[in-house]
């Protein structure tokens, strides 16, 4: 930062030999550091004086974590901080505020002691705290359980997610519109290897592309 400031149009270079584990560390502490204005707008696509160049896994970037767990929900319960980090999300349709009605679920769930909630469960609560996504999750046609192509998996899995209103209502920044973007890319990967895997159950479908997914780097274009 005092080398920034003593000259405001050079180029300072930072090495890490150890960038992959500590990345959000580092660009914690580059947000605190050079630019600590932007903490109080929550937002990935605020500019800021400096990048990394090493991108993240396509499967930490919140908007297509939320993609993922609400594929698997439907074929299996979620652990309760998991699915309340679902309802929690900013990348579902509905009020801005509606989230915070919602996270109210995970309250119930612990004192309950549950350690799991199915997507029925979730389902038959849900109208307590957001009626209209109730309902609209209720109309959604959830996949069948049985063996398919990964073409037809990717297909209704498309179909799905837009039934669930993912990725919101709200305007997507440009990092998000890129990492959705990048979510697609991997998920037609994945709908053509029908050559490779032939049919898959469920089970094994949603597995094979969590893990496509994660080992994708996804790092926005930037200034």
């Amino acid at each position: 930062r005092t080398w920034a400031i003593a000259a405001p149009d050079a180029q300072v270079g930072l090495v890490f030999d150890d960038l992959r584990e500590r990345r959000a560390e580092i660009r914690a502490a580059a947000d605190d550091i050079l630019c600590p204005e932007v903490v109080a707008h929550a937002n990935a696509d605020v500019p800021r004086p400096y990048d990394i160049s090493l991108g993240e896994r396509l499967v930490d970037i919140p908007l297509v974590g939320t993609a993922l767990a609400l594929l698997a929900w439907p074929a299996g319960p979620l652990p309760v901080a998991e699915a309340a980090a679902v309802l929690r999300a900013r990348h579902l349709p509905g009020s801005p505020d509606a989230w915070l009605r919602r996270a109210s679920l995970e309250r119930r769930w612990r004192k309950d002691g549950a350690t799991e909630v199915t997507f029925s469960g979730m389902l038959a609560v849900l109208p307590d705290v957001d009626a209209g996504l109730a309902e609209r999750w209720r109309r959604a046609a959830l996949p069948a359980a049985g063996r398919q192509t990964p073409a037809a998996w990717a297909e209704a899995w498309r179909t799905l997610l837009a039934a669930l209103g993912w990725p919101g209502d709200a305007a997507l920044g440009s990092a998000e519109w890129q990492a959705r973007d990048a979510f697609w890319r991997v998920l037609g990967d994945f709908a053509g290897l029908g050559d490779v895997a032939g049919v898959l159950p469920r089970s094994d479908a949603i597995a094979t592309l969590r893990a496509a997914v994660a080992r994708t780097l996804f790092q926005p274009e930037g200034s």
